[in-house]
């Protein structure tokens, strides 16, 4: 599964709201997901940017480490604003 499918249904954005906040067609995402087109940097930058995930998993066939990797990435975001939280309460 390539990395921008599985980012996308764990975070469960549908591609419609993704090429709507990129600034582009589903047409161009549906063509990134089938391998048709590659992710052009800038869209690679936004993407990173907007899931704070590093730019890498996006395009990539993606092995159960990297799924792992991105989960881990996530939890460890999602404990840092909680703790943040905590602190300023």
């Amino acid at each position: 599964m390539i990395g921008l499918e599985f980012i996308c249904k764990t975070f469960q954005i549908e591609y419609k709201k993704l090429a709507e906040i990129l600034g582009i067609t589903p047409q161009t995402i549906n063509s990134w997901l089938r391998g048709k087109r590659k992710i052009s940097k800038d869209k690679l930058k936004k993407l990173s940017k907007y899931f704070q995930l590093p730019e890498e998993y996006f395009q990539k066939e993606l092995t159960q480490q990297d799924k792992l990797d991105i989960y881990k990435l996530i939890i460890e975001k999602e404990l840092d604003i909680k703790v943040e939280i905590l602190i300023k309460n």
